[in-house]
């Protein structure tokens, strides 16, 4: 299932940091879910955590990455844009949550466009080469300062459901 996301990143890498930022029970946010490895790395760690994602194929996979493990913690994969980010997750969550810790990795704008080698290789296995084909995925902003700020309008959102003192890391490519 994860093999399907153009731009993957390993759950160890994940791991590292929810140990280094967080503790037993607190949470986290992915507002760019993707396949899921934050909410299972989470889950693994005994950390809760939400994640929105934007592509139903993806927002899916995660659901069923879920399943197949047993976690202890709260993991909630949210269908639907982080720029609906406070609503979704009020509607979702029982209780208001503020969160301990973000953790994301935003479309890397026309990054996987520009990567030809790499579209090749995963075209010739099948798999995809964009982050989705929805007008609203940021990786699909064509101009850059249009990318830049729809991604700043986000991360104001983030910033409004995070704890005082709370972390973020932002996992991203050099453009």
């Amino acid at each position: 299932d994860e093999l399907l996301h153009p731009a993957k990143f390993p759950e160890t890498l994940i791991e590292e940091f929810i140990s280094f930022f967080t503790k037993k029970n607190e949470w986290i946010l992915d507002p760019f879910m993707g396949t899921g490895s934050a909410l299972l790395s989470a889950g693994k760690l005994h950390r809760n955590a939400v994640g929105i994602e934007l592509s139903k194929e993806y927002f899916d996979s995660t659901v069923r990455r879920i399943k197949r493990q047993t976690y202890s913690s709260e993991l909630t994969p949210i269908y639907g844009s982080s720029e609906e980010l406070g609503k979704l997750i009020q509607s979702k969550l029982t209780e208001k949550i503020m969160f301990d810790y973000v953790i994301t990795s935003p479309p890397y704008w026309n990054q996987l466009e520009r990567n030809s080698l790499r579209q090749k290789i995963r075209l010739k296995k099948g798999l995809s080469t964009k982050y989705s084909e929805d007008s609203n995925d940021l990786g699909n902003v064509k101009d850059y300062k249009a990318f830049i700020q729809k991604q700043a309008e986000i991360f104001d959102r983030v910033f409004d459901v995070t704890k005082i003192n709370g972390y973020l890391t932002i996992i991203t490519n050099n453009v």
